[in-house]
């Protein structure tokens, strides 16, 4: 706001007069500084160095969840002075078996100097083993474990690959006076996220197809599909109506009437190409499809791992949706949703401001997998989330 009488921590609906949509010098100075310090962390002028190298394995989750754990992986190597990188096969539940080494390398740019060279990628072979579902005890009930993938290579550059599962997420001491957490975590999702060529040209191709212009565009993520069923309590499985509404509000304040809908829902699509009242943008694909298919109520990477559906599809509608979505204007969806979550911040990302949003559920909340968390609702109140 204008006077900072705002915090993203506590807001849901974020829509203020076009003219305070601009960008913060001070904050570009100091991002600049950050960005200066990771990429002479990550690439040092002398190339690999294995000595500060620290490869880590990227979590069996979904995809929006693996990349909000790697911006902590990434956060907890720059207090530790330390080069964060992922081996291949690290992404074998998102990304296709061919055409890349199945790691973040699919769709972005290499993450440090240790990176897998285009000869070691070109060598890759796929290896994994599946692990029946078998049973364990919980609260004295026996309950399903759920496939369990074991992902290889275990040693990468002559060090041992890390499973990171609690990090600690701070800001380096110099930016703790004027930064917060969600700056923070934006900017290490903008070094993350830097879509290498073939995602660059994808992203242009659909919006070409979509007809998408220069018109300032919405940004609508409907995440259904086994949220809806989603074993949190607190999470909600909102109607379309309800975005619907969401979107008039922009729409009324801002003149905008054009929508790039990314969603898991094949009945949203459905009722969003016969809207009259938005120009409704949506992708075709057959990731829908398999998200609101038989076993919807299952999370999908369960059922991924038993080679139900396509790895590389759904990973590469993921990127893609992402991307587009941070290349929207303003956002509508539920923050608790992982990869909603990163759509919003690769938009503020790529803004250089919080832009307008609406938030069905919770404000944002900067966590991978923190249990219990105490999050703002739209109910008004502070609320137990596991972000």
């Amino acid at each position: 706001g204008s006077n900072c009488e705002f915090h993203i921590s506590n807001t849901t609906t974020w829509l203020p007069p076009p003219s305070e949509n601009t960008l913060c010098s001070q904050h570009e100075n100091i991002s600049n500084i950050l960005h200066s310090r990771i990429y002479s962390l990550q690439f040092p002028t002398d190339g690999c160095d294995t000595k500060h190298l620290r490869p880590v394995k990227l979590s069996v989750a979904g995809f929006g969840s693996i990349f909000l754990g790697m911006i902590k992986c990434l956060s907890g190597s720059i207090l530790q002075n330390q080069i964060v990188e992922v081996p291949s096969a690290t992404m074998l539940l998102h990304a296709p078996a061919k055409g890349c080494d199945q790691s973040p390398r699919c769709y972005f740019k290499p993450w440090s100097s240790c990176a897998p060279s285009e000869e070691e990628m070109a060598q890759f072979k796929p290896f994994f083993r599946s692990r029946q579902p078998g049973k364990r005890k919980k609260n004295g009930k026996m309950t399903e474990t759920g496939d369990i993938l074991e992902m290889q290579p275990r040693v990468f550059r002559g060090k041992e690959v890390q499973v990171v599962k609690r990090i600690k997420m701070d800001i380096p001491a110099e930016f703790q006076p004027t930064q917060d957490y969600f700056w923070y975590h934006v900017e290490l999702l903008r070094f993350l996220w830097r879509p290498n060529d073939e995602l660059e040209r994808r992203v242009i191709e659909e919006q070409q197809k979509l007809n998408w212009g220069s018109q300032p565009v919405i940004s609508m993520h409907v995440r259904h599909g086994d949220s809806c069923f989603d074993h949190r309590a607190q999470r909600s499985c909102h109607k379309f109506a309800e975005y619907l509404a969401a979107a008039r509000q922009i729409r009324d304040k801002y003149g905008v009437a054009s929508i790039f809908l990314a969603t898991d829902d094949m009945a949203v699509i459905a009722e969003a190409k016969n809207s009259t009242e938005f120009n409704f943008m949506v992708r075709s694909s057959a990731s829908p499809g398999f998200y609101s298919g038989v076993g919807a109520k299952e999370f999908v990477e369960r059922r991924l791992a038993r080679g139900d559906g396509d790895a590389g599809l759904v990973g590469w509608d993921a990127a893609l949706d992402v991307e587009m979505m941070g290349r929207g204007n303003f956002f509508i969806g539920t923050l608790s949703s992982s990869l909603g979550r990163l759509g919003f911040m690769r938009m503020t990302g790529l803004q250089r401001y919080v832009p307008p949003f609406i938030s069905l559920d919770f404000s944002w909340c900067p966590g991978h997998l923190r249990r219990g968390m105490l999050v703002w609702h739209t109910q008004g109140k502070y609320i137990r989330f596991d972000c």
